[in-house]
């Protein structure tokens, strides 16, 4: 069971746990403070454990009075981890942050578990899996911010797309939708948008797309690739098909076919490349097959 409110001017300026208090009167001052504590309250879509928090006017206030269960954490490939760092292999369908919708099931609550602090520095999508670096000190976590802000990260993507792309770069600027805020799309006046791209490899209507994104727009390969003609495989929102047809028969995918293949950090932060293997639903392609393609490059 959850519960909404939205706070008016009669309650703006009060802390979290009085504010909720008053618009929950059958619920004590104990089970209120408790359900804060363990992660059942959310303000504006973000979970918050602050009872005192100041809640503003208009600030959307969502709580789950019973005990969440927790969902079965899922399994997170550890790249490498170090006393600064924890890099992983992001498995695709999982938040990289707590939200309202998904209880604890997110790459940030999993790695908190048994870890002292952890800080995200960066984002992939929700069906993108691959590479992503956290941060365990908070001076690591402005190093990386700093870097990724900076665009010294490098990054290396793969997709997989219907057609193939010409080998070169797209610069075309990206602004949210005005018919679906959620979605981005090419605006002239959007946010400067730069993008590489080749493709690797070919198997039956399948291509393997590489791409290097210069800027760190939201969904700026999804858009780009659509805008060339060529949306990736299974991603709804810029018209990927849901199926290709491989040796003959029927491929079926169940998200958009997305991977943060390489993440090349700088000195200050290790100075190295790493790489995470491709996923299951990326077959027919293979490791073999992309150490050929990638050397060529």
């Amino acid at each position: 069971m959850r519960r909404e409110h939205l706070i008016g001017e009669d309650l703006a300026g009060g802390r979290l746990d009085r504010v909720l208090g008053e618009l929950e009167p059958e619920f004590s001052r104990r089970s209120v403070r408790r359900a804060i504590e363990e992660g059942r309250v959310f303000v504006d879509g973000r979970r918050t454990k602050v009872a005192s928090r100041t809640l503003v006017l208009g600030a959307r206030l969502l709580w789950y009075p019973e005990e969440l269960e927790d969902a079965p954490s899922p399994e997170i490939p550890i790249l490498h981890e170090d006393e600064d760092l924890v890099i992983v292999n992001k498995p695709p369908g999982l938040h990289v942050n707590e939200t309202e919708t998904t209880a604890r099931a997110s790459v940030e609550s999993v790695l908190a578990k048994t870890r002292r602090e952890i800080f995200v520095v960066h984002r992939l999508d929700l069906e993108t899996s691959g590479v992503m670096v956290l941060a365990k000190r908070i001076e690591v976590a402005r190093v990386l911010t700093r870097a990724f802000a900076e665009r010294t990260v490098k990054k290396e993507y793969l997709a997989i797309t219907e057609r193939p792309v010409p080998e070169g770069f797209v610069d075309l600027p990206i602004g949210p939708d005005p018919r679906s805020p959620r979605t981005r799309r090419v605006l002239q006046n959007g946010k400067a948008a730069r993008s590489w791209f080749c493709t690797l490899g070919q198997s039956g209507t399948a291509h393997l797309i590489l791409g290097r994104p210069e800027t760190g727009r939201t969904h700026q390969l999804r858009v780009h690739l659509a805008e060339l003609g060529a949306p990736i495989v299974g991603d709804r929102a810029y018209g990927g098909v849901m199926a290709l047809r491989l040796e003959g028969r029927i491929h079926e995918v169940s998200r958009a076919c997305l991977h943060a293949w390489r993440l090349m950090l700088p000195g200050l932060v290790g100075g190295r490349r790493w790489e995470a293997a491709l996923p299951q639903d990326f077959q027919p392609f293979t490791e073999t097959d992309l150490a050929v393609w990638s050397e060529a490059r």
